[in-house]
């Protein structure tokens, strides 16, 4: 568990890198068009900004003990999931499930 929560960091910024280069590869084919060339920096911004904050909510949701994230046995006060879960929605760009949906169709359980 703490080699997978210490990993989970890496996995979004290496879909945040991946997204990144795609537009500045993009870029290329933009010419000279201002508005085009804009519109990818902007996504770049966000990605680099959105999936960033993914990477510190991640690690700071336990506060100074980041090691209660993986053993369970420590006393931590730690944020509720639901932050990392809604955050996570947020951050795909869907929408939260409406009250009543069941959590177990998306792969959470409370």
């Amino acid at each position: 568990m703490k080699f997978v929560t210490l990993c989970q960091g890496w996995g979004v910024a290496s879909a945040m890198f991946g997204r990144i280069a795609f537009c500045l590869y993009l870029l290329q084919f933009a010419g000279t068009s201002r508005i085009h060339k804009m519109v990818l920096y902007v996504l770049i911004g966000s990605q680099a900004f959105v999936n960033m904050l993914t990477i510190i909510l991640i690690y700071v949701q336990c506060g100074a003990q980041v090691e209660a994230l993986w053993d369970h046995s420590i006393a931590a006060t730690c944020w509720s999931p639901l932050v990392q879960r809604d955050f996570g929605f947020f951050q795909s760009g869907e929408s939260l499930p409406r009250p009543g949906d069941s959590l177990a169709l998306i792969g959470f359980q409370l």
